[in-house]
């Protein structure tokens, strides 16, 4: 086996052949290697064999040395001719990369030289100072800048937890946590007040605001709807808290928007609540007017009750939320304000004109029938007017000047005030 080695290294490069000669594992890797070889007969064997003929040991078999080498010869001769093709399709291409790949290098060993030489006599560093450093000045505000992102970078969770507030008080609002969407609105407000220079915070008590604005029009929305007394209660409670009577609208402290109810801010909510209320009245009238086609007297009737109800709850609601205890005990409450006193005046107009409707139609008429249905009017705005009494709101003056004493004269006197003696002797 050696002498076969020694054989065939002759054949190889010098370099290799010393590999073989000098390295004792290599050389016993080699004899390893023909020892496989000349044990595999199929491998060295020169049998030729037809591709017409297929039997079922030809199929199985493994291919000879010589195939090998036949079709590694044929590929390569494939892959040239390919590479010959694909030159002369593209020659004009490669010519001009060629081109531009020797100007490119001329260019840098021309310029390289140039720009170094050019750059070392600026920083002095020429031939007769070498042994000096060239010292880069610290920048402080590049440090500065550098370590503060830095620690903006290892505190980014927290720092997208800030950035995410206006998101977090959207979907408050859009699932009725409004006192949390005043928090968030208090938080963002209390960092813009502890750190004044960072401007990305302003941003977003920009857009905080942004949605407290569409919140407050959503409540004010929400006010002209048959809403329950607790619930009218909590949307003032919100409007409280914010500084609704400033273009941007913010969350204020419990303490401080008691310190602005008495004065402008509480004339302010006030109008919101009686402006509503009115809304919400005056559409559920409207909703009865399809019952005046078939019944002016049934319509009537459903219009007294609508504002008996409705009256009676707006002025609860009203004392509940404006007024003091020490008020609330007293009959005249409403006395020294106009407002209220105003809305109560609308209010009493509207009915009167819904009332006029029935008793133009029946001024003419003297059966029984009508009379006693007149009556009955007149007893339930009578009624309507003691309901009230309580709040020290005396309206019966406004409907009898109106209906009795008024152009129209739809109700004569002798008819109010029998009725009215029949129903104080009702409630005697």
């Amino acid at each position: 086996m050696d002498i076969l080695i020694d054989t065939l290294v002759s054949g190889l490069d010098p370099t290799l052949q010393q590999k073989i000669t000098d390295d004792p594992e290599i050389r016993e890797e080699s004899k390893k290697y023909l020892q496989e070889m000349l044990l595999n007969t199929e491998l060295l064997s020169t049998e030729t064999y037809t591709t017409n003929t297929t039997t079922s040991e030809s199929s199985d078999r493994k291919r000879t040395l010589t195939e090998e080498i036949a079709e590694l010869d044929e590929e390569q001769r494939k892959l040239g001719l390919k590479l010959i093709s694909i030159t002369n399709e593209k020659q004009d291409m490669i010519i001009d990369v060629s081109n531009d790949i020797s100007l490119i290098r001329k260019r840098l060993d021309k310029d390289f030289n140039e720009v170094t030489n050019s750059m070392v006599n600026t920083i002095g560093m020429s031939d007769s100072n070498n042994s000096h450093r060239f010292e880069v000045q610290r920048n402080e505000k590049l440090n500065s800048s550098i370590k503060s992102d830095s620690t903006i970078l290892s505190n980014i969770d927290s720092v997208l937890d800030i950035l995410e507030l206006p998101t977090i008080c959207r979907l408050c609002i859009l699932q009725g946590n409004y006192q949390e969407a005043l928090e968030v609105s208090m938080l963002v407000q209390s960092f813009t007040i502890r750190f004044p220079k960072i401007s990305i915070l302003n941003k977003i008590l920009q857009q905080v605001q942004v949605e407290l604005k569409q919140m407050v029009k959503g409540l004010v929305r929400l006010l002209n709807t048959n809403l329950k007394q607790n619930q009218i209660v909590k949307i003032f409670q919100i409007l409280r808290r914010l500084d609704v009577l400033n273009g941007d609208i913010i969350g204020i402290s419990e303490t401080y928007g008691k310190v602005l109810d008495g004065g402008v801010k509480d004339k302010f909510l006030k109008l919101i609540f009686l402006n509503s209320r009115y809304k919400f009245i005056y559409s559920e009238i409207q909703n009865l007017q399809p019952l005046l086609s078939y019944s002016s007297l049934s319509y009537v009737k459903r219009v007294i009750q609508v504002f008996r109800e409705h009256l009676f709850s707006s002025l609860t609601i009203y004392s509940t939320i404006f007024e003091s205890p020490q008020n609330l005990e007293k009959n005249h409450q409403f006395e020294n304000d106009t407002m209220a006193s105003e809305f109560i005046q609308n209010i009493v107009l509207l009915l009167i004109e819904k009332i006029r409707i029935y008793f133009n139609d029946t001024v003419d008429t003297v059966d029984d029938v009508v009379k006693s249905q007149k009556d009955g009017i007149m007893l339930q705005l009578l009624y309507l007017c003691k309901s009230l009494s309580k709040f020290g709101v005396d309206f019966e003056t406004i409907i009898i000047h109106e209906l009795c004493y008024g152009k129209d004269n739809v109700i004569a006197e002798e008819e109010w005030l029998h009725n009215l003696a029949k129903l104080k002797k009702l409630r005697a």
